[in-house]
């Protein structure tokens, strides 16, 4: 499995500030100072700058402006005048899509990028892409105003929804807990406005400063011209139905067809017998499980066969709704950080946005989501004790000691009583169950190989109490289904990743993390350095190799952004 690459070493963007912009120059324009801003009654935002703009294109136009107090524009309400106020009162309130009293380059060019924004899942009505549309086709004098602040404001709403999303995580009911990017809205359309010819670059940076962005964008054309030349094939089958190498059956050609659809088998690989289950077919299915996330044992059993039978329309919603979460991301500017992808229940440890180690985790159930998250790591937990949550301990521990007396000490919970300050160890045979009010009492499993965190755990301190472990259930990452745990992450190959993690700590070796682990007793060792780690939540992306990604929504986040979008 390849990490979803979702980052950018440095940021282009800030690059071409720079070079468009100079803060520190008098003649760079600015915001005059001395009269207060008049308004009109029931707006909250200054008209002085804009009616100023739009008595100079009313000069031009030879024709009356007026500003209705509602803030609509050729029957469209603006959604950023404060931004556009800005921008155009520092710039002496001249156009910037008008030129000789028509659309200039950048307008059309902008025009039409706000045309196709349907193909990124957003709305070009957002944009008022059909008033610019109704506006170029009329003969009025007054569209050269209208069309102007409509351009500007879809352009300011556009850079908006690529820089942060259209959609708010926290108002979909989704266990999102990264902030998201705050861009400076006013200086991108100052970016363009000092240098019209730069539109193009500017849109361009905006969608690439995420590298997974463009990629999964290529996808969602490739699927839509899939479902444009009709889609492929649907496979009747039902839960029992099985398919084995050397079977035979009518319904291997339907599937060969499908295959064929997205490219997983080709004609050169093809049999001229399409109802036998041969080798070009098995090695066509084992590719298609990986990049579902099935195991790759190229037999057909049910869940092969419902993969195969989500129709195109559904696949290219899946990359539209990630390609909204992307938008949610913040840059991620570091050299070396943790990325683990809930749903695809992997972790990659990163170095310039390539994975050095990738391993497989186990996530938190669907009544126990792993949040989606950003925080740094800071120190390590050699041979951890377990200090058991409480709500765990309630709902999952105490009955399971109340039924068999020795089910705590047999796995080497202690009970810790906490009166008036002191903690007491009880005796779990002498504990009377049914008097005994639990919230006075820490259970903690001490350390070993049969604790549930295993030998090491990662700590990045965080407010939902969850962190990176080992497990002693090794056996579990054999499973295709993997959210098992109670919201933390536990991961395939922990020592290996603290042997990473500890290189530049000094004396940190595999070898001297293997002693540490068969002395036994629990030791904390701060990392030399914090690391970012980030717990996303992708079910659809391009790799690096440029193979097309899917993977099951297991806390139904998509079903949600997905109804949100429509």
């Amino acid at each position: 499995m390849r990490a979803i690459c979702v980052s950018r070493a440095s940021c282009p963007i800030d690059a071409l500030l720079g070079e468009v912009t100079d803060r520190g120059n008098p003649n760079f324009p600015r915001l005059p100072t001395t009269a207060a801003p008049a308004t009109l009654p029931g707006m909250r935002w200054s008209l002085r700058p804009i009616l100023g703009a739009l008595s100079l294109w009313a000069t031009v136009a030879h024709a009356e402006v007026v500003i209705p107090t509602s803030g609509m524009i050729a029957g469209e309400r603006l959604h950023h005048p404060e931004h556009l106020a800005t921008v155009y009162a520092a710039r002496q309130f001249q156009p910037i899509w008008i030129e000789h009293g028509r659309p200039n380059g950048a307008a059309k060019r902008l025009l039409a990028t706000l045309a196709a924004s349907e193909t990124e899942g957003l709305r070009p009505a957002e944009y008022h892409v059909a008033a610019v549309q109704a506006v170029l086709t009329t003969s009025e004098a007054s569209p050269l105003r209208d069309l102007e602040l409509l351009l500007s404001d879809g352009f300011v709403t556009y850079a908006e929804h690529l820089s942060h999303g259209r959609l708010h995580p926290a108002q979909l009911g989704i266990n999102w807990h990264i902030p998201r990017p705050t861009p400076d809205l006013a200086h991108f359309l100052t970016i363009v406005a000092a240098a019209p010819h730069k539109l193009g670059t500017v849109l361009d940076l905006l969608q690439t400063e995420r590298a997974a962005y463009r990629p999964l964008m290529d996808a969602v054309a490739r699927y839509r011209t899939l479902a444009a030349e009709g889609g492929w094939p649907i496979v009747a089958y039902t839960r029992r139905d099985k398919f084995v190498p050397g079977d035979r059956d009518p319904r291997l050609a339907t599937i060969r067809a499908r295959l064929a659809v997205t490219g997983d088998i080709t004609a050169h690989t093809s049999t001229a017998e399409s109802d036998l289950f041969d080798e070009s077919l098995q090695s066509a299915i084992a590719a298609f499980q990986t990049r579902h996330g099935l195991t790759p044992d190229g037999v057909i059993g049910f869940g092969t066969l419902a993969a195969l039978n989500v129709t195109v329309e559904a696949r290219i919603e899946q990359l539209l709704v990630n390609l909204e979460r992307l938008r949610w991301l913040p840059k991620i500017p570091h050299e070396h950080y943790l990325i683990a992808n809930i749903p695809a229940y992997d972790l990659s440890l990163m170095d310039h946005d390539k994975p050095v180690l990738t391993m497989r985790t186990i996530v938190g159930q669907p009544h126990n989501e792993t949040p989606t998250m950003h925080d740094e790591m800071e120190y390590l937990v050699f041979n951890p004790q377990w200090n058991v949550p409480e709500r765990i301990a309630t709902k999952e521990l105490l009955p399971k000691a109340k039924a068999d007396p020795e089910y705590l000490a047999k796995r080497r919970y202690k009970i810790l009583q906490r009166t008036d300050g002191d903690t007491t160890e009880l005796d779990p045979q002498a504990v009377n169950w049914e008097e005994i009010d639990a919230k006075t009492i820490r259970l903690q499993q001490a350390s070993g190989g049969d604790n549930s965190l295993g030998r090491i755990k990662f700590i990045f301190p965080n407010r939902f109490d969850v962190y990176l472990h080992d497990t002693p259930a090794r056996g579990l990452f054999a499973n295709q289904e993997r959210a098992l745990s109670h919201g933390c992450v536990r991961v395939e190959h922990p020592r290996d990743l603290a042997a990473l993690l500890l290189r530049d700590a000094g004396g940190w070796d595999r070898a001297e993390i293997d002693r540490v682990i068969l002395r036994g007793r629990q030791q904390v060792v701060p990392l030399p350095k914090k690391i970012p780690v980030y717990l996303l939540y992708q079910t659809a992306w391009v790799d690096d190799t440029g193979t097309v990604q899917f993977r099951n929504d297991i806390y139904g986040y998509d079903r949600r952004i997905a109804r949100a979008m429509r």
